[in-house]
């Protein structure tokens, strides 16, 4: 059985977190690719925050960071959580 098979939490609950990790993980490896065709960075995090000829402002690098950081390992978590959880609840 999987994380998400054996499971406390309920289907929309762990769609939600599911969703967090796949589509944050999806936005960033779609960021790195825009960096390397523009061939504008060999650090993303480096300043100035560049996005081709474009100027980024420091909140935007910096809130997608945390957002990014938020979305992957709380989503991680409820999923783990669940299963280990559910673990407790047959054993």
């Amino acid at each position: 059985m999987g994380l998400l098979h054996q499971n406390i939490f309920s289907d929309l609950v762990l769609f939600w977190a599911s969703f967090a990790v796949v589509v944050f993980l999806g936005v960033a490896l779609f960021t790195y690719l825009v960096h390397a065709i523009l061939k504008d960075t060999d650090n993303q995090f480096r300043k100035p925050f560049v996005l081709g000829k474009y100027r980024l402002p420091s909140f935007i690098v910096h809130g997608g960071m945390i957002l990014l950081i938020v979305a992957e390992i709380g989503g991680f978590s409820i999923i783990f959580l669940g299963y280990i959880l559910s673990l407790k609840m047959v054993g």
